[in-house]
């Protein structure tokens, strides 16, 4: 007993903190952990009043702690539900209750006191003090960002089945046109004397037409379409469509054109950037069942310094202005989605996709603006050509003296369309050698001793593919022109190579007449098609 007194009554040693100081130092370092972590925290207390805020979270609710301090959590943490209806029940007493921590959930916006709206996502814990709750612990996120990445991944993919479904529809139904329109125009030659039925015939090849127009927009949407860019001025592309929208336009609606009158060359596909305005004017269309004013407007758009680093510096600017139901708020995956309309139930083919899949090809830019409560602006951006760019004019090919018999190699794995294509050729007095893909083509070629003028093969084979035979047989044959024909080529790289290079190119479904003047005009012209690398 006498040496417990003495201990008791030695001095305590000055350098072990008391109980006070400790409990101190721990509240001060649990402030400094809570202040660096890298999520929004509150600390409540048993009622739901807030008691504490590190900086991210004063940050993302816009309030600091001292303001937010005896307020209740609801009023700080103003949490709305992704419908814009704010989170019913008190989470607080949730977590209390269920003694189990509270998922906020991933689709949950908060509206702060200042700033935009955030996307967040969280969690509500329970602090044990003894034998009653001590309060809750919100901790949050700002998951904005990584929303807005996983929602454009999901559309990047979505996209990209849809492309890669539109590509494989559009193949099998161009090579089923060819055949279609090939044979009705066989069927219409022999029919010379039987007007009726030549009529009929010529319904047929006009709803393949109708088809094409339709595969065309299916290859713009699956990124597979091959371009042939032209020197254009837009105001000369929007006259030459201006008879054909008095087809289409009802009358009801009123165009306007304001054009640019010194409006800057691009370089585009004509037949798809007309098709594109085709397609933007019929979804305005579609989008004033009662009529109205439609105003088509071109102008130049020169860019300042800041912008140039990111885009081009001169743009020729094509707007298309409605009087439809305003677009406002209406979000652009939604906006974007094939066969969407809005204001009414019809729905619109392609609609803006097709439209933004033709100038998003020529590295132009596609916007919709809707600021009012009716009229939408349609603003196409296109790169306009420097003067030292434009490509020269070609003059006009030779023509080879008659009395030659040129030799075809014609390369097709679709057995109707190459007995199709072998006749129509023969009977125009070409001597045609024949195969069914790029093997059997570079065999014939090895066992054919006389010059070959010309190969038409197609792109999708099995084995070997069409750009694969070419650069095989130019190999041995330097001055071999080609004429590529495809419903959708796979390979649009090699592709565009070849055609970048001189090769031709023929996309079907394309009529027997077509082709077979284009190969007389390819044959009878001095150049060479493919050169070697």
């Amino acid at each position: 007993m006498t040496q417990q007194r003495q201990d008791d009554a030695a001095p305590r040693d000055a350098s072990v903190p008391s109980q006070d100081n400790l409990q101190a130092m721990t509240a001060a370092r649990l402030a400094s952990t809570l202040q660096s972590a890298g999520d929004g925290i509150i600390v409540t207390d048993s009622l739901g009043r807030v008691e504490f805020l590190n900086r991210v979270a004063e940050h993302l609710v816009g309030l600091d702690s001292a303001t937010a301090r005896g307020r209740g959590l609801h009023e700080v943490l103003c949490l709305e539900e992704s419908d814009g209806h704010p989170v019913k029940g008190d989470l607080v007493e949730l977590a209390i209750v269920s003694e189990e921590p509270v998922t906020l959930g991933k689709d949950l916006v908060l509206r702060p006191h200042t700033g935009k709206p955030r996307q967040v996502e969280g969690e509500i814990c329970v602090c044990s003090g003894g034998a009653s709750p001590g309060g809750a612990v919100v901790t949050f996120r700002d998951v904005t960002a990584r929303n807005q990445d996983e929602l454009r991944r999901r559309e990047e993919q979505k996209m990209r089945a849809i492309g890669q479904l539109a590509g494989s529809v559009a193949h099998e139904l161009n090579g089923l046109l060819t055949e279609i329109v090939g044979q009705s125009e066989a069927m219409e030659d022999a029919c010379a004397e039987q007007p009726r039925l030549k009529a009929r015939l010529g319904e047929i090849r006009r709803a393949a037409g109708k088809i094409g127009t339709i595969t065309r927009q299916l290859l713009s949407l699956s990124g597979r379409a091959v371009l042939f860019p032209e020197t254009v001025n837009l105001n000369a592309l929007l006259g030459g469509i201006r008879e054909k929208l008095d087809g289409v336009l009802p009358p009801g609606i009123k165009l306007t054109m304001s054009l640019e009158p010194h409006l800057g060359a691009v370089a585009v596909d004509a037949k798809q950037t007309e098709q594109a305005l085709m397609d933007l004017i019929g979804y305005c269309r579609d989008r004033m069942p009662a009529g109205g004013r439609l105003q088509v407007a071109t102008a130049n758009l020169i860019l300042d310094e800041n912008n140039r680093a990111q885009y081009c510096r001169r743009y020729a600017k094509l707007t298309v202005k409605d009087e439809g139901p305003s677009l406002r708020g209406v979000p652009a995956e939604k906006l974007f989605e094939p066969a969407w309309a809005l204001g009414h139930s019809k729905p619109s083919g392609l609609g803006l996709f097709a439209v933004r899949s033709v100038v998003n090809a020529v590295k132009g830019h596609f916007s919709v603006e809707s600021e009012g409560e009716t009229g939408v602006v349609f603003v196409m951006l296109i790169p306009q050509l420097e003067e030292e760019e434009a490509p020269a004019v070609p003059t006009p090919a030779a023509v080879k003296q008659s009395g030659y018999r040129p030799t075809i190699l014609l390369v097709e794995d679709d057995d109707g369309i190459r007995v199709l294509l072998h006749n129509s050729l023969e009977k125009r007095g070409y001597r045609v050698i024949e195969a069914r893909d790029g093997v059997e083509g570079v065999l014939q070629a090895e066992l054919c001793e006389d010059p070959i003028d010309l190969l038409i093969t197609d792109v999708v084979m099995p084995v070997m593919d069409g750009p694969a035979l070419a650069l095989a047989l130019t190999k041995t044959r330097p001055n071999l022109k080609l004429l590529l024909i495809s419903g959708c080529p796979e390979d649009l790289v090699g592709t565009q190579q070849l055609i970048n290079r001189g090769a031709h190119f023929a996309q079907k479904p394309f009529s027997q007449r077509e082709l077979l003047a284009r190969v007389d005009l390819i044959l009878s012209a001095d150049d060479i098609a493919v050169m070697n690398p």
